[in-house]
């Protein structure tokens, strides 16, 4: 296993957390969310949990739809996509255009998984943060 990603399937939904550095210096972790759409696997979501700009995107390849993450709602980033992945993953998924994977989420299922990986994705941010210093 790779020490900096971690990755699961979740019924119709693969979920993939890594450690990164984005080109302009900022670092953290990533959790992407890719389905199979009718002709390839395809990137639904990518969260960018980063220490200086967090972001998520809504089909980062696709439609490039880009957020800031408010951290005046949620200062810790991370918290605030376990809340979503766990809560809204169907209705970030339809966002996207998908409509299909979306109505094949089982919010339970991505719930359980994720539960079951927490501290290995937490310990994974907390080194992260710690070990991935912007490039000088």
């Amino acid at each position: 296993m790779d020490c900096n990603k971690i990755e699961f399937g979740s019924g119709s939904v693969q979920l993939m957390v890594e450690a990164r550095r984005s080109g302009g210096g900022d670092f953290g972790v990533s959790l992407r969310v890719s389905g199979n759409g009718s002709e390839k696997k395809v990137e639904l979501l990518r969260f960018d949990c980063f220490k200086n700009s967090p972001h998520y995107h809504y089909d980062p390849t696709g439609k490039g739809e880009t957020h800031n993450f408010d951290r005046t709602k949620s200062p810790n980033p991370l918290v605030w996509v376990m809340d979503q992945l766990q809560t809204k993953l169907p209705a970030l998924i339809e966002h996207t255009g998908y409509s299909d994977i979306a109505h094949s989420v089982d919010p339970s299922v991505v719930g359980t998984e994720l539960s079951k990986r927490l501290p290995d994705i937490v310990q994974l941010y907390d080194r992260a943060l710690q070990e991935l210093p912007p490039a000088e």
